[in-house]
């Protein structure tokens, strides 16, 4: 079978932009099928007892001012911390939790969207977590008008926030407290969880393939 890895994320992680950018690198060059599945970091966090980094400051200062720049640099993707934040995604991920069952072909972009406005990877890419605004950073080409106002209420339903409440408890129930949170299926059917964007040389002995850093395919920028 195709090996297969799918990526629960929330677009206020940022060690989930991190993994999804390897990943979108390595799809190629492994040959596993993506997919993508935004959930509600907040919902996994209270279901799973978890705290964020920000509630013990040591650890909080030690992500923004450390982990986070060299994560950065190592894998090549440049981010800009938010201005405010915490950010509250919820509107962000029930939305895309719409997509992906209406439009799963948009879900990517989409997300690369939201994750690159969250975290400035691009002059011009804004940012709105507020739902009434999604239609002013979201291009017509990937989402219609109608289409975005149609999702922002399906969004907002009680169907699909019971929904998401459901499923982050079966994601704390298969073992996640936070994310990203990845399964990883080889080719020989087999699967395990994988927490976090530093474990790619796991996910590559599991699939049997081999980590070539993170730029499979050569060309490391200029240092940022």
């Amino acid at each position: 079978m195709t090996p297969a890895i799918t990526l629960y994320y929330d677009v206020i992680s940022p060690w989930s932009l991190f993994a999804l950018k390897m990943l979108q690198r390595y799809q190629p060059v492994w040959g596993f099928t993506l997919t993508f599945k935004p959930r509600y970091l907040g919902g996994v966090m209270a279901a799973s007892g978890n705290k964020p980094p920000a509630t013990l400051p040591n650890k909080g200062l030690y992500m923004r001012n450390f982990d986070m720049p060299l994560t950065s640099a190592y894998y090549g993707v440049p981010y800009k911390y938010p201005k405010v934040f915490p950010v509250n995604t919820i509107h962000i991920a029930r939305f895309l939790r719409i997509v992906e069952d209406l439009q799963p072909s948009k879900l990517e972009p989409l997300t690369v969207l939201f994750f690159e406005g969250m975290w400035g990877l691009s002059a011009d890419a804004p940012f709105t977590a507020d739902p009434q605004n999604f239609g002013t950073i979201i291009p017509p080409e990937v989402l219609s008008r109608s289409d975005i106002a149609k999702y922002i209420q399906l969004s907002g339903s009680t169907e699909n926030k019971d929904r998401m409440k459901a499923e982050a408890t079966a994601l704390v129930e298969q073992g996640a407290f936070g994310f990203p949170w990845m399964t990883v299926t080889n080719d020989a059917g087999k699967t395990i969880n994988i927490f976090g964007s530093d474990r790619f040389e796991l996910i590559s002995y599991h699939l049997g393939k081999t980590w070539l850093g993170p730029f499979p395919e050569g060309g490391r920028p200029s240092k940022l």
